[in-house]
């Protein structure tokens, strides 16, 4: 939800191992921000896993567009939060047109 906040209690050895990639990905396809007092090593070769993530994205928008086509409007809109960035403008579209066909 946009404003929230959420606060978490992990394991450190279990927790910062994935960190890094996580701030990445997280980056990558949403507008939130990450805020952290942890120390970690920085993704080794980011661009190349930013490349991955948009990647599975396109095809995930891809397969929910069949939703879309198929009449299973809402199932398409929980394919999509409400912070994603960067959506091609016909998935935007869609997604405020399967809102109204819900919404009516």
């Amino acid at each position: 939800m946009v404003g929230e906040s959420r606060h978490l209690h992990l394991p450190k050895s279990s927790f910062v191992e994935f960190w890094s990639e996580a701030v990445v990905i997280i980056g990558a396809i949403t507008d939130i921000e990450l805020i952290s007092e942890l120390k970690f090593q920085p993704v080794q070769d980011k661009e190349s896993l930013i490349k991955e993530v948009l990647k599975s994205r396109d095809e995930c928008i891809e397969e929910s567009h069949q939703m879309f086509v198929g009449g299973m409007f809402q199932l398409f809109l929980d394919q999509y939060g409400a912070n994603y960035k960067n959506l091609p403008a016909d998935t935007q579209k869609n997604i405020a047109d399967a809102r109204n066909r819900i919404n009516a």
